[in-house]
């Protein structure tokens, strides 16, 4: 954790929908451990019941999985209290479960291997995302729901008659209304924010980024400024390789798929384009594939070598350069 104070211990902290399970990591290895309800009253009585344990929040470091959006608010009000706040990748704390042979599966073990891991790793601080982002956020996710569902119905009018079929009908026609309000939304909360309003103007000038794609990634990427490098950029949306090697046996890596899918899925149509149309890109997968390397691999390097021209236009704040990349 490179940017704060290592915390002088670590609470582990498993989230459910209606509760979490906490777990407190002294130095010396002992702990205790507590139930509360996941609503503002069980934050206040968590933060109550740390400070009756001798707990200085301030000097506290606190661990969760991320657990989609029912850890938010928690996350939110500890940040606030003043502890440093960690949201972990559940892939990596089973790996380290498994590392320790853990078998037994209860919340309260949970929280209490949660806790030992952020002893032992540091996780990176997590910081909330600022309202105009959390907007964003949302309107995004929501037009994509609904893209999906979209989908389904379209799938559906092939498979039905009469008044199954008119009733499809009406919801393709109630879908296509309000993802035309949603993209307006999302194009208007881009637009009144000068921070995103600027940088999705630096994200236009990468060939093969759309408005969607760049909505997309402003929503899912979100702050640039806590990625130190376009590696952790990378490690964020999952495509990075995962080696695989057994003794003298090495097997193709496939991608990690431990960060961001919602991120990974708005990159794979982008790269199919950019590879045609972005000459930094079309010149990079050549190279691959006159190396050999499998369509679905050059596909991979393509949305890597994406996120790694977005990772340098935000950082830099300058439009893409295609010379810059170019042989």
């Amino acid at each position: 954790m490179s940017d704060v104070h290592r915390p002088s211990m670590w609470v582990g902290v498993d989230v459910s929908k209606k509760k979490f399970d906490v777990f407190v990591e002294r130095p010396d290895g002992r702990g205790k451990s507590k139930v509360f309800s996941n609503d503002a009253d069980g934050f206040a009585a968590l933060l109550a019941w740390g400070r009756a344990q001798g707990l200085d929040w301030a000097q506290c470091g606190v661990c969760l999985e991320a657990t989609g959006p029912y850890g938010t608010a928690l996350a939110r009000a500890l940040h606030e209290a003043g502890a440093v706040v960690a949201i972990e990748n559940p892939a990596r704390i089973q790996a380290y479960a498994r590392t320790l042979g853990v078998r037994a599966k209860t919340d309260r073990v949970d929280a209490r291997l949660i806790a030992r891991y952020a002893r032992q790793h540091t996780p990176r601080r997590w910081t909330p995302p600022s309202p105009q982002q959390e907007r964003l956020h949302a309107l995004v996710s929501r037009l994509d729901d609904l893209i999906v569902m979209h989908t389904m119905e379209r799938a559906r009018a092939q498979q039905v008659h009469g008044e199954a079929l008119r009733s499809v009908h009406i919801i393709l026609e109630a879908l296509q209304d309000e993802m035309a309000r949603l993209r307006e939304a999302i194009q208007a909360q881009i637009d009144r924010d000068g921070d995103l309003r600027r940088n999705a103007q630096l994200l236009e000038s990468i060939p093969g980024l759309g408005p969607e794609t760049i909505s997309r990634v402003l929503a899912y990427l979100g702050a640039v400024e806590r990625f130190e490098n376009a590696g952790q950029v990378v490690a964020y949306s999952g495509v990075n390789p995962r080696l695989r090697q057994s003794g003298q046996r090495t097997g193709a890596s496939p991608i990690s798929k431990q960060g961001s899918s919602a991120l990974r899925k708005a990159l794979y149509m982008p790269a199919l384009v950019a590879r045609r149309h972005n000459p930094v890109l079309r010149a990079f997968c050549d190279r691959l594939a006159a190396r050999g390397k499998h369509p679905k691999q050059v596909l991979v390097a393509a949305m890597r070598k994406l996120l790694h021209l977005i990772w340098g236009v935000l950082k830099s704040g300058r439009p893409f350069d295609p010379a810059m990349g170019l042989p």
